[in-house]
């Protein structure tokens, strides 16, 4: 677990994520203030986006704040346990040992 949670801390930061994912640096966000995303491990995800940080609902008991990553970043977001990666109408979803999973709006 604590191996997963250092690949997942690397990696973010890094810029490490699939081609489809990165944005082009100074790119405007084109995500809305409030999204619903349909995932491929059948879950379903809310994201309030709020420009420095989202939250997100995953249907868990909590929701979970995750900030920019980097801080001027507007489509990465990581913390402890999570990532979310947002791509125009696609997002990834990373749980620390869980398979990431694609998600659509």
């Amino acid at each position: 677990m604590r191996s997963v949670l250092a690949l997942l801390a690397l990696l973010l930061p890094a810029g490490c994520v699939p081609q489809s994912a990165q944005m082009e640096e100074g790119s405007v966000s084109s995500q809305p203030r409030l999204a619903a995303y349909h995932c491929s491990d059948g879950t379903s995800l809310t994201v309030e986006n709020r420009g420095t940080s989202v939250v997100v609902d995953d249907g868990g008991e909590e929701k979970i704040e995750l900030p920019a990553s980097p801080t001027e970043s507007r489509h990465r977001y990581g913390a402890e346990l999570y990532a979310l990666v947002l791509d125009e109408t696609q997002a990834l979803w990373m749980k620390a040992g869980e398979t990431p999973a694609s998600c659509e709006r």
